[in-house]
């Protein structure tokens, strides 16, 4: 016996609730990265790790609102096998906030991984082993700068198990951790940003 197929109503009280006003959820994310860090952790600074992607662009934008641009370094960690237009965008984000920011290529650290065993370095593998090699980068930078290092993963991601155990979900900090993509595909209007 099939089953029959309905249609949800586009327009539902339960789909109402899930509405969020974008510029109400950037500035309570805002004013937690406040509470997290200054006053919770006394610290002031953090350093994050910007990919280019809408994710890290997006939590680059809230730590530069919460503790200021001069606070926040951005760390561009390309592979060898990443592209420019990466990197493109996230100057674009440095650009346009004026925080500081650096390139670190994690290539070396990655590929000596690579030559661990007999056993030929799989995608899987290298993704994995380039996550937590940035991490190692933004956790030593942090050290370095007394700068608490933060999360760039959203909720969906989470959900889906795309993530990478003490490397993409290490950050001890993740302000768009609540947050399902969906919820800030449209922030980039909220902060008149270029990406």
């Amino acid at each position: 016996m099939a089953l029959p197929v309905v249609r949800g109503l586009n327009e539902s009280p339960a789909r109402a609730l899930l509405d969020i006003e974008p510029s109400l959820l950037a500035e309570f994310l805002v004013e937690f990265l406040r509470e997290e860090l200054v006053v919770q952790r006394g610290m002031t600074r953090g350093v994050l790790g910007l990919s280019g992607g809408i994710d890290s662009a997006v939590t680059c934008y809230l730590a530069a609102r919460a503790l200021g641009p001069e606070n926040v370094l951005a760390v561009r960690m390309p592979y060898r096998k990443s592209s420019q237009a990466s990197l493109d965008h996230a100057q674009l984000v440095v650009d346009d906030l004026g925080v500081k920011a650096t390139t670190i290529d994690i290539s070396a650290m990655v590929d000596g991984f690579g030559d661990i065993g007999e056993v030929a370095m799989t995608p899987y593998r290298l993704g994995n082993v380039c996550a937590r090699s940035r991490m190692i980068v933004l956790y030593d930078l942090g050290a370095r700068d007394s700068a608490m290092p933060l999360g760039t993963g959203n909720k969906t991601e989470r959900m889906f198990g795309y993530y990478t155990w003490h490397g993409d979900d290490a950050p001890p900090i993740n302000p768009l951790g609540i947050c399902s993509r969906l919820r800030f595909l449209s922030w980039p209007g909220i902060w008149g940003c270029r990406m």
